[in-house]
């Protein structure tokens, strides 16, 4: 189960950007949030994306380093 949960339209909570990341930074697609080790956190989008950038409205290069996106949901990685 993911520790979170966020649907299209939703803003990117400030734990998941960069310090230089726009307010309105929002997901563009339905996504769940996993934390892994440490302060690493996982982003999978609810249904299969064609890239990473297809996940939010700006690139990703304003989500923090810590942040990883993948384009297919977690349930079909497993």
């Amino acid at each position: 189960m993911p520790d979170e949960h966020y649907e299209a339209g939703e803003h990117v909570p400030s734990s998941l950007t960069a310090h230089t990341a726009p307010d309105d930074l929002r997901f563009t697609t339905a996504v769940d949030v996993y934390a892994g080790y440490g302060s690493q956190w996982h982003v999978y989008p609810v249904e299969s994306v064609e890239s990473r950038s297809e996940i939010l409205t700006e690139p990703p290069e304003h989500l923090d380093t810590d942040v990883s996106l993948y384009t297919l949901p977690y349930e079909q990685l497993r």
